[in-house]
């Protein structure tokens, strides 16, 4: 009689365990499609529907990985201005959704990303291409002749150039 109560307690958390996790994967759907299916799981209240708070969590979701990949994209970010930018970031998410937990590794792919969009954006191709390398490194040490570029822009030189600028105005 124990062994029955015991099994079926574990059918029932099994079960729970499965509604979360099919939860857990509508609610990243919803975020990574700007969908609502989520919710009619979701109370609403006098002040908001389920359906705003999931475009809540949905802006809050583009906003920080907007500004996760302008730290790590700082000259691509300066040379396209803020709106470009992160108009550029949306559709970069929306075609390359982040996979890890991390946000270190969401800006993987935008150099082929930016590429596919145009091969004459293949200056900020490179441009990309650098700076997350540059991340990725982490200040190893590196030679320029190991990395393929699209471009003829000397990245490096930008790179170089920006970083030095940046230091001057942080010495005043």
């Amino acid at each position: 009689m124990r062994q029955v109560g015991m099994e079926a307690r574990a059918i029932a958390t099994a079960k729970i365990q499965m509604n979360l996790k099919s939860l857990q994967i509508t609610f990243q759907n919803d975020l990574l499609k700007n969908t609502t299916t989520m919710s009619k799981n979701i109370t609403f209240s006098k002040n908001l529907s389920s359906e705003s708070k999931i475009q809540i969590y949905q802006n809050s979701y583009y906003e920080r990985i907007i500004s996760a990949m302008q730290n790590d994209f700082p000259i691509t970010h300066a040379f396209l201005g803020e709106k470009a930018f992160s108009s550029l970031v949306c559709e970069y998410i929306d075609q390359y959704p982040s996979m890890h937990f991390n946000l270190r590794f969401v800006g993987k792919h935008l150099s082929h990303f930016i590429l596919e969009k145009d091969n004459a954006l293949a200056a900020f191709s490179d441009l990309a291409k650098f700076e997350y390398l540059m991340c990725e490194v982490d200040m190893q040490f590196i030679l320029a002749s190991d990395i393929h570029f699209e471009s003829n822009y000397n990245i490096i030189e930008i790179w170089n150039a920006f970083h030095a600028e940046n230091r001057l105005i942080e010495i005043r």
